[in-house]
């Protein structure tokens, strides 16, 4: 059976950020039965808050919601720092972290992270490096990027072997990476369905090859969707390309992508996602996400349960 988690609230508009709109989403997502949470990197956005922060106030005020990042840009962060903060947090929440990473695009803001170096092999050693903090005993690693003897990491996570790490990206490197290093994949949110398919194709592929690893793997979209009951779609429009052209440079992506409509288009809309045998959506409204937690669990989502 197909399940739904929703977006975290996390964007700054004008003035200070409304902290209590992520409580509201949280509480509602717990009653409405969503299966998680999720927030987006934020690093290099400036009006987005950071992943790992916010998930940790969103373990504050939930008690049993999955809580997952879609997705941090591993290359930007130091694997041995991340390994921590996840298992910080897994212990904070009770054992409920999803840890979504994928390999990113080369940016600018490389520079800033210290990305210099060849970006696969450098994404790789980080996956074995934070796998290997979560383990029992103190580190000793000889890799390309890290060398290091006799670093204690901890604590260690509260689930074990450590928490589910999903991978991101639709390319065929990543495709296949997913499937040999990852636990769960998540599609990109501004894939449409005819690319997301294509990858998805691409993806079971590699999982056929890869053969019985003894654990399932969690197959999974971001999906940018709004419910409107007001006949105001231009105005959803609007507010989608002003998102989209703050984080991806590019006004028009997120829209081309978006499921935006009344509660009609978007079960037609979600359809081709979830006929592909997903294990989850996420959905992404962008704004007013506690309402929208409502809507979509009052009109929509009963379509597919």
């Amino acid at each position: 059976m197909i399940q739904f988690g929703l977006a975290v609230p996390q964007t700054l508009d004008a003035g200070p950020f409304d902290v209590a709109a992520v409580t509201e989403v949280a509480r509602r997502a717990e009653d409405l039965a969503y299966h998680s949470l999720w927030v987006g990197d934020g690093l290099a956005t400036p009006s987005t808050l950071e992943a790992l922060t916010l998930l940790s106030f969103t373990a504050a005020v939930t008690t049993s919601v999955q809580l997952g990042t879609s997705v941090l840009v591993m290359p930007w962060r130091n694997p041995v720092v991340l390994a921590q903060a996840a298992a910080t947090i897994d212990h904070l929440s009770g054992g409920r972290v999803i840890l979504g990473v994928g390999i990113g695009d080369r940016r600018p803001a490389d520079a800033a992270f210290g990305v210099g170096r060849n970006r696969p092999a450098l994404f790789e050693e980080q996956i074995r490096l934070i796998k290997r903090c979560w383990e029992d005993g103190a580190v000793v690693w000889e890799g390309e990027a890290w060398r290091f003897a006799e670093v204690d990491v901890g604590p260690k996570p509260l689930q074990q072997p450590g928490p589910p790490i999903w991978f991101g990206g639709e390319g065929a490197a990543s495709l296949e990476r997913a499937a040999r290093m990852g636990d769960g994949w998540m599609g990109r949110g501004s894939s449409t369905a005819e690319t997301f398919a294509r990858a998805l194709a691409v993806l079971r592929r590699h999982l056929e090859t890869v053969g019985e690893r003894g654990k399932a793997f969690p197959l999974s979209k971001r999906a940018f969707a709004h419910v409107v009951v007001d006949g105001r779609i231009d105005r959803a429009k609007e507010r989608f390309a002003g998102w989209s052209a703050d984080v991806y440079g590019d006004a028009g992506l997120v829209p081309r992508c978006a499921v935006i409509g009344d509660p009609d288009a978007c079960v037609a809309g979600l359809a081709p996602m979830v006929e592909q045998g997903l294990d989850l959506v996420l959905l992404d409204p962008i704004f007013d996400i506690p309402e929208q937690a409502r809507l979509f669990s009052e009109h929509v989502l009963p379509a597919f349960g």
